[in-house]
């Protein structure tokens, strides 16, 4: 087999070596629109996988977001290339009302959901998607813009987990001048997306204004080095973070963290932002928190009488610590049946034994605080706030089995265990 080559074009070799981090995967999936630089990703996969024998698995997978009426032709479109080239495809639709307002957003969140469930459901460990450099010093630019601190300015990473799957992106030091030769010489046709040409959305601004860079004497390159270089100090603020975290901190299997006021308040402030964060992601279930918002905790973390709500949880300062429990709001109401194992509120995963009967899962809650079940047991003892956001099992709106949690209560057929744990 002999393949064409040119000094822009993406070379075997070259190939192999982005492609090396997939060898450990037994199947990978990609995430494929049917645009240039996606169809690129698979041909140069599908490429070293034929002179790879221990390449995964190549599944490329399409969403149809229902926003232009063409979007269904071009995913079958899509279907009929993967088919040409002996690669698996699937389509998955983006269901329901689509948003009037940040609609670029509102798509990629809805898009990387699917794609996340999708995987998980087929037990693929990874998800390659096909970002390149021009990607990233867009991202870099439009963080900037909104005046996000390091962990925003490092922009797009090479990979990162997301509910127990790895995104990786394996071409963002490529050129997408690079990716079109490539895909020239591959002979392959693509679909051209009118948005990318829509000066409505706040990428395609940033990407006309990063096309006049070279006019300055700017280089592409050496915005990239220097958000590697941002990556790196980074990384390192936040594994000192990290041991400061475990030092001064504890988390307890009932779903809180307390941090020891006096230690904290002798930290640098960006140590004290990260130690926070660590927190406020742990007790969430990993939702986001501004840095404007953790910020204006910083301001006040000395008053006193400190007690406030953000990012889903309590912040409550006593006189020995911060303490920060899971809000009791908006908290997920599911059924579990017997021996199925389940993540709970992105916090706690649950598992009821296969001899019981499918119940209803939702937190204590106020309405059983007060359950003669409780007294009777070491559940009582847990601070109230954690109580309350408990998992338990419910039928028909009655109480009848309690969280098993560990070196807490254990006389359950219903197992609680805390989910996101920072400590080493």
């Amino acid at each position: 087999m002999t393949f064409k080559h040119n000094s822009l074009e993406i070379s075997v070799n070259e190939a192999s070596e982005l492609f090396s981090g997939l060898l450990q995967f037994q199947s990978i999936c990609v995430g494929v629109s049917g645009g240039r630089d996606s169809m690129c990703l698979l041909r140069l996969l599908k490429r070293w996988k034929q002179l790879n024998i221990e390449a995964p698995k190549i599944i490329a997978v399409s969403i149809d977001h229902a926003l232009r009426k063409e979007s269904e032709s071009e995913c079958k479109l899509v279907k009929s290339w993967c088919n040409e080239l002996g690669i698996e495809h699937h389509t998955l639709n983006w269901e329901g009302i689509k948003p009037s307002t940040s609609v670029q957003q509102k798509a990629r969140e809805a898009r990387y959901k699917l794609l996340i469930d999708f995987c998980n459901q087929n037990k693929i460990k990874a998800l390659v998607m096909a970002h390149h450099l021009e990607d990233q010093v867009e991202t870099f630019f439009m963080r900037l813009a909104r005046g996000s601190g390091i962990d925003g300015l490092r922009s797009m990473q090479y990979c990162r987990v997301q509910s127990g799957v790895d995104i990786i992106r394996p071409l963002l030091s490529i050129k997408k001048s690079r990716l079109l030769e490539t895909l020239i010489n591959f002979d392959q046709k693509w679909i051209d997306d009118p948005s990318n040409l829509d000066e409505r959305y706040e990428r395609v601004r940033v990407r006309k204004y990063i096309e006049n860079l070279n006019d300055i004497d700017i280089d592409l390159k050496n915005i990239s080095k220097s958000i590697t270089r941002l990556t790196r100090s980074q990384i390192a603020l936040e594994l000192m973070s990290l041991k400061i975290f475990n030092d001064i901190s504890s988390i307890d299997n009932a779903g809180y963290v307390s941090i020891d006021n006096a230690e904290l308040l002798v930290c640098n402030e960006e140590i004290q932002l990260r130690i926070l964060q660590m927190s406020l992601n742990t007790v969430s279930g990993n939702r986001h928190i501004s840095l404007n918002s953790l910020e204006n905790i910083i301001r006040r973390i000395q008053d006193s009488n400190l007690n406030i709500t953000l990012s889903g949880c309590r912040v409550i300062k006593n006189k020995k610590d911060i303490v920060i429990f899971r809000e009791n709001r908006n908290l997920p109401r599911i059924i579990i049946a017997p021996g199925d194992e389940i993540i709970w509120d992105n916090r706690f995963i649950v598992n009821l034994d296969k001899e019981e009967s499918s119940l209803e899962l939702e937190a204590i809650g106020n309405y059983a605080i007060n359950a003669e079940a409780i007294k009777k047991t070491n559940l009582i003892n847990i601070p109230k706030n954690a109580l309350l956001t408990l998992p338990a099992g419910f039928r028909d709106g009655r109480l009848v089995l309690l969280p098993n949690i560990p070196n807490i209560y254990k006389g359950s057929k219903l197992n609680a265990c805390f989910l996101y744990h920072y400590k080493h």
